[in-house]
């Protein structure tokens, strides 16, 4: 694993430390779920985009 360093608003970093908390997680653990999902969402849509360019 490579170890990165981020800045996020104190409002995402409350959010942050609760849903640590109430999970029983590590921060990290959870951001990189969050950065997994959100990654699939985009090859989703990539995916999606490219299937309408062949059916135009």
């Amino acid at each position: 694993m490579i170890r990165t360093q981020i800045y996020i608003p104190e409002h995402l970093q409350k959010k942050l430390d609760s849903l640590s908390k109430s999970r029983g997680t590590s921060k990290a653990g959870i951001i990189r779920e969050a950065l997994e999902l959100y990654c699939a969402g985009l090859d989703e849509s990539e995916r999606k985009l490219k299937l309408s360019k062949g059916a135009g």
